[in-house]
């Protein structure tokens, strides 16, 4: 934004003195301009030019207009050595209007200028311009001014454009909505509130949040904290309610989510948000350690497994938590009875070797 509005305050600056394209000699002067704008969060220092004035035209609200045709001044009027005017601009389809005031001499002049209307962007510009000039003397050819600030426009004007898409690029990437509901949440305020950066996609972002509160225990866990954070530090401000924000009603979407994770887990959560889920997992997981105990093995673990469970498997980490692999026998404690029952075995079969040694005097 800040890349902007630089841009658009060198590129209007420079316009001012855009010449008319007259055939007639000119003055050269030097002109001090500076520019103020509403909302713009910087102060742009004066801007000094020499600019060539045809003669006799330092009055003359034209002669700072652009020569594109863009730019038309109206309703001029002149009483003694101070000239007021109206104008308007238009660029791409939008539309500043500008009114202002010359007051002049043979040496000097003084100008102020207001400009409002609609920027690159589409805020709200209010622009005031306000320029000194002092000549200094010496004929100067207004036409060949008049080209070289006329490219040094079109060059300024083509950076204001390629910083515009920049931001709009930049814009767009940072509103990309993730599916991933700690992402959602920690960029809650790019969708909500009063001036949210990512405007009109508050309906999608919501509906995006309410799906994965309702799916996932996680995302709904970092829902409640975000909304903790909010009543913890209220004073301080800047967060937004994604509850009040979006209308999310808690206490069903609770019990959606116990829904959803009564197979699946985690049991943590379960145990305590949702009593009749974690008993009914509980049980799930009873049952994949009696089917465990049945010893399956080798490739086809993981159907014996799933056959056993008639389709219903734990979550993945419950079951690793508890020392089942995919491919394996299941154990439980760390695998300590398979590991004593291991070495009762090996220890049998040494035994046994011995003694067909004896038996056979080998």
């Amino acid at each position: 934004m800040t890349v902007m509005w630089k841009h658009m305050a060198i590129f209007m600056l420079a316009g001012m003195y855009a010449m008319a394209a007259l055939a007639e000699q000119g003055e050269r002067w030097e002109v001090t301009g500076k520019m103020e704008m509403k909302g713009m969060p910087f102060a742009m220092p004066p801007q000094m030019q020499e600019v060539c004035i045809p003669k006799g035209k330092q009055g003359d609200p034209n002669y700072a207009r652009k020569n594109d045709g863009s730019c038309k001044m109206t309703d001029v009027k002149q009483s003694g050595n101070t000239v007021s005017f109206k104008g308007s601009c238009v660029q791409e389809g939008r539309k500043m209007n500008m009114s202002g005031e010359t007051r002049y001499d043979a040496g000097s002049f003084t100008s102020t200028m207001h400009m409002t209307g609609e920027g690159q962007d589409g805020q709200a510009m209010n622009v005031t311009l306000t320029s000194t000039g002092k000549k200094l003397g010496g004929s100067c050819d207004p036409e060949e001014q008049a080209r070289a600030r006329g490219a040094m426009v079109a060059e300024m004007k083509g950076r204001a454009d390629a910083a515009a898409e920049m931001n709009r690029q930049s814009m767009a990437q940072a509103c990309e909505m993730s599916s991933d509901g700690a992402t959602l949440l920690a960029k809650s305020h790019y969708y909500l509130g009063a001036s949210p950066m990512c405007k009109g996609k508050k309906a999608a972002y919501c509906s995006a949040v309410k799906s994965a509160v309702a799916n996932d225990a996680q995302a709904f866990l970092q829902l409640q904290q975000h909304e903790q954070q909010i009543r913890d530090y209220s004073k301080n401000g800047g967060m937004v309610s994604v509850v009040q924000s979006c209308g999310i009603n808690m206490r069903n979407t609770i019990a959606t989510v116990c829904r959803a994770s009564a197979s699946k887990g985690p049991l943590d959560f379960l145990d305590a948000n949702c009593p009749a889920e974690a008993k009914s997992y509980r049980e799930l997981l009873r049952k994949q350690e009696a089917c465990a105990g049945r010893g399956f093995t080798g490739a086809t673990y993981d159907s014996d497994m799933k056959k056993c469970m008639g389709g219903k498997m734990p979550a993945a980490a419950d079951m690793a938590g508890r020392g089942y692999t995919s491919g394996q026998a299941a154990t439980k404690a760390a695998g300590t009875e398979d590991a004593s029952g291991s070495d009762a075995t090996n220890e049998a079969i040494k035994q046994g070797t011995k003694a067909l040694k004896g038996l056979f005097g080998f």
